[in-house]
């Protein structure tokens, strides 16, 4: 579980997903430090076999004498605290599929001072979706002409005083995105991450 909190905060951060971000670390601490204890079990069990060092011939002496009898004690343990600090393997994250490009870099730079237009801009300089296939840079792409949208039609609202006019203004940016997201989608090219903005497009598309 740690493992997949701690790759959730750091795919939820590389995209721009604050509020996300913090609520999967949150969760992170919340289970407690257990690492620590999983060090000490480790260092008891290595000096207790460096001890054991000293009698295994004394032991052997005696073997011919006394029979062995064998006691697996690990067969009572729980395997998931056996196993609660193994890393996950994490080519089964789908977020290892896509570096963080220099592109993608240098976009979210933008994207956390808050130009979301000069961030999708660097990723795609023509305003078309992304086409390196890169998960990462599509969804910043597309979040962040999402917001470029959500940020217009706030302004637009300040500027319309009649509560009704308000309430049919909309985001501009979604009939694009509805269609380069769902072209991703019918083709199967989408990660969980980017599945979400569509289907998040697709909502506020049918609300209106």
């Amino acid at each position: 579980i740690r493992s997949v909190l701690r790759a959730a905060v750091r795919d939820l951060s590389v995209r721009g997903l604050k509020r996300g971000a913090a609520w999967a670390a949150e969760l992170l601490t919340g289970l407690g430090e257990t690492n620590t204890d999983f060090g000490k079990r480790k260092s008891k069990a290595s000096s207790g076999f460096i001890s054991s060092q000293g009698t295994a011939r004394r032991s052997t002496r005696n073997r011919a004498k006394n029979p062995i009898s064998f006691d697996f004690s690990m067969k009572d343990e729980n395997p998931e605290d056996v196993n609660e600090d193994v890393e996950m393997d994490e080519s089964m994250w789908p977020d290892q599929q896509s570096r963080d490009t220099d592109l993608v870099l240098v976009a979210k730079t933008f994207y956390d001072l808050g130009e979301y237009q000069r961030c999708a801009h660097a990723l795609s300089p023509n305003g078309s979706c992304p086409e390196s296939g890169n998960q990462k840079e599509i969804f910043l792409w597309a979040y962040s002409l999402y917001l470029v949208g959500e940020k217009r039609k706030e302004e637009e609202m300040c500027e319309v005083a009649d509560p009704l006019e308000q309430c049919q203004l909309t985001n501009q940016s979604l009939k694009q995105l509805n269609n380069e997201l769902s072209a991703l989608y019918e083709k199967g090219k989408a990660d969980g991450f980017v599945l979400y903005l569509y289907g998040v497009v697709l909502k506020e598309m049918k609300s209106k």
